[in-house]
């Protein structure tokens, strides 16, 4: 899930042939942000277990697929797409009629945050969290730095210091769909149904283009014998035509379920027609030729 995201989970870039080495933080801090709580190893225990994907009970000697219904971690994972040019890296202070030039704070920013965002893709979590401390430093509202912070919380098991930085983030940004798909999906977790209905919900109607809170409200209604509503839900990106596997297949699973077999059918041939890794589509291919073998003899 995590590496999905952001975490949603994460993307997957290429390698990186180089390790790029963290900036020196700034020597002066314009704020000064308050450090996370301590690692809680019963919540940590809690987060992992959230975070593996759910697994679906066994039907018959071919059983539903067990990697059906992901959960999604949402992380700000792309670099900043504007990156000045070297003409406009600099502005220009008059100081006794002569000229000095200094990089702006955002530009500096921006740079720290692209070389994090490399570090992140590549699977550098230590070396992504250092700089994204170092951007806070600075500019201690830095919502996508918050938010990595807290997706790199949870790959480390650590729910009590992800919460924080996903909190924190609300304290700046009232409106960021980010932090309520996540910290919904650490309320999963907790088992608090409820508190991660809502926030999935509101994650989706300030992101309505955002698949990570669907896949996440659509499990947690599964889990809760919501099986309907579950697939009701998912319909909402399947009629905006988003080609999504993991949105394929867990709409599979959940008509699969409830005995919808031409449904299911359909979906799973859907998330096939998406998917490459042989390993992913070796269990779903099992339960396909099961479904059309025995499905009803009127319908072949």
């Amino acid at each position: 899930m995590l590496g999905y995201l952001f975490i949603p989970a994460f993307h997957k870039p290429k390698p990186i042939a180089a390790a790029v080495a963290p900036p020196v933080p700034p020597k002066q801090q314009v704020a000064k942000v308050e450090g996370p709580p301590q690692k809680s190893a019963a919540a940590a225990a809690k987060v992992a277990e959230a975070a593996k994907q759910e697994l679906v009970p066994v039907k018959e000697k071919k059983e539903i697929p067990a990697k059906a219904m992901p959960v999604k971690m949402a992380s700000a994972a792309q670099p900043v797409k504007r990156m000045a040019s070297p003409a406009k890296k600099t502005d220009e202070i008059k100081e006794d009629e002569k000229v000095v030039t200094k990089a702006t704070d955002n530009e500096k920013i921006d740079i720290l945050y692209n070389e994090a965002q490399i570090a992140l893709q590549a699977g550098r979590f230590g070396e992504a969290k250092r700089i994204y401390l170092s951007i806070l430093a600075v500019k201690p509202d830095h919502v996508e730095a918050l938010n990595n912070l807290g997706v790199i919380a949870v790959q480390d098991g650590n729910s009590r210091e992800a919460l924080f930085y996903f909190k924190k983030i609300l304290e700046f940004q009232k409106t960021y769909p980010k932090a309520y798909n996540n910290i919904g999906l650490l309320m999963m977790g907790e088992g608090d149904k409820r508190l991660a209905e809502e926030y999935f919900r509101k994650a989706i109607v300030m992101e309505p283009d955002s698949v990570e809170p669907y896949l996440n409200l659509s499990a947690l209604l599964r889990s809760d014998g919501r099986s309907e509503e579950a697939a009701r839900l998912l319909e909402i990106p399947i009629q905006k035509k988003v080609r999504n596997p993991a949105v394929f297949l867990s709409y599979a699973i959940i008509q699969d379920t409830m005995g919808k077999t031409e449904d299911a059918i359909r979906y799973y041939r859907q998330y096939l027609s998406t998917v490459k890794s042989s390993e992913a589509r070796k269990e779903v291919i099992e339960r396909l030729r099961f479904l059309e073998e025995n499905r009803n003899p009127e319908r072949r």
